[in-house]
């Protein structure tokens, strides 16, 4: 057997994903790696657009029913 002391994070969820505001929905951002990564959203939570909120805990993404409809690009960290 060998003993890995260590492997690199790489996010393994879709590199995309559409939720419409009046809908709303989640997203799970999802990493591998050892040990286990943690997840982050670059620039922090004051960068969400209204009505989305992400819990690095869980790596949900949630977009609120209600919240208005736009296109916009985040970036999460492993």
């Amino acid at each position: 057997f060998t003993v890995l002391t260590g492997v690199a994070p790489q996010i393994t969820s879709a590199t995309s994903a559409s939720i419409p505001g009046p809908t709303g929905g989640t997203f799970t951002v999802t990493a591998t790696g050892s040990p286990a990564p943690s997840l982050s959203l670059a620039g922090g939570p004051g960068t969400l657009p209204t009505g989305v909120t992400f819990n690095p805990a869980t790596g949900v993404l949630t977009v609120a029913a209600g919240a208005p409809n736009s296109t916009t690009t985040l970036t999460f960290s492993a």
